[in-house]
């Protein structure tokens, strides 16, 4: 139920790296509140996109990726994640590409 809710208001996202941005702020926000670890937040970050990732069809690797960059504070954590995304967004483009030229 909260994927389907989910996949909707990503649809209607007009600024999907502003979501991502506000998604880790929050994230941050509790593990600041819960006393949690540096590293335990880190993974917390990730792990929420990851979730999101995997569960909402409208989310792109690219998306993901450039709500990661501009971050402050981004740990290497979260910068080799979005180095993931780039990179599988890249691979994902020159697929789709590759199928483009086939013959008909």
């Amino acid at each position: 139920r909260q994927a389907d809710m989910l996949e909707r208001w990503w649809q209607d996202c007009l600024q999907p790296a502003s979501a991502v941005g506000a998604m880790v702020e929050s994230c941050r926000e509790a593990c600041e509140a819960s006393a949690l670890a540096p590293d335990i937040c880190e993974s917390v970050e990730v792990g929420v996109l990851m979730s999101l990732r995997e569960g909402i069809d409208a989310v792109e690797d690219h998306e993901l990726a450039e709500g990661c960059r501009p971050l402050a504070g981004r740990s290497r954590v979260l910068d080799k994640f979005a180095d993931h995304l780039e990179a599988s967004a890249a691979s994902s483009d020159s697929s789709s590409s590759d199928v483009d030229k086939l013959p008909v």
